[in-house]
């Protein structure tokens, strides 16, 4: 036991002599040492702790706003000028000069209100413009259904609520087409 109590402390000491196995008549003692008193998971097989400021790990990190496909996307959804898959470069989105329809769209909607819905559609998402395009759209029933020959166009009207009245114009007012 001499030689046991040079290597611990006087507590562990006391912890062995108390848990040691004496046999009857023989010189050998069996001692239950403890490996460690900190029994934490953290501290098995030389894990450590991680800041949560700490970068986890030297790999590159991903960020699809800087890939080359999704850069022309991007600036497409946005209306500014881009490279197509095909090499072409496509001009940004401008307002055009009003065209002379039957429904008279022109009338309902200022210029000034045109070019800040033009503005706020293409300051969207391409999710966000999905989403105003289908809340702006609205398909009515036929009538009366004809037999013809030739296909008939769609009868969903594009419209926008001005001052709480829903007022029908044509998809060309904003060039969302």
């Amino acid at each position: 036991m001499e030689n046991i109590a040079s290597v611990y402390k006087s507590s562990d000491v006391e912890t062995l002599t108390s848990t040691s196995i004496k046999l009857p008549e023989c010189s050998v003692h069996f001692a239950i040492i403890p490996l460690s008193k900190d029994t934490n998971s953290d501290k098995k097989r030389g894990r450590k702790k991680r800041d949560p400021d700490e970068q986890e790990s030297r790999k590159r990190i991903r960020n699809e706003k800087k890939w080359s496909r999704n850069i022309p996307k991007e600036n497409k959804a946005k209306g500014e000028e881009y490279v197509s898959a095909k090499g072409l470069v496509i001009k940004a989105k401008v307002m055009k000069a009003a065209c002379a329809s039957r429904r008279k769209c022109y009338g309902k909607i200022s210029l000034k209100k045109r070019q800040l819905l033009h503005q706020e559609f293409y300051g969207l998402t391409s999710d966000g413009q999905q989403q105003f395009i289908a809340n702006t759209v609205l398909e009515t029933q036929k009538a009366r259904e004809r037999r013809r020959s030739e296909k008939t166009e769609s009868h969903r009207q594009f419209s926008r609520n001005l001052k709480k009245v829903r007022v029908t114009i044509l998809p060309s007012v904003f060039h969302l087409n």
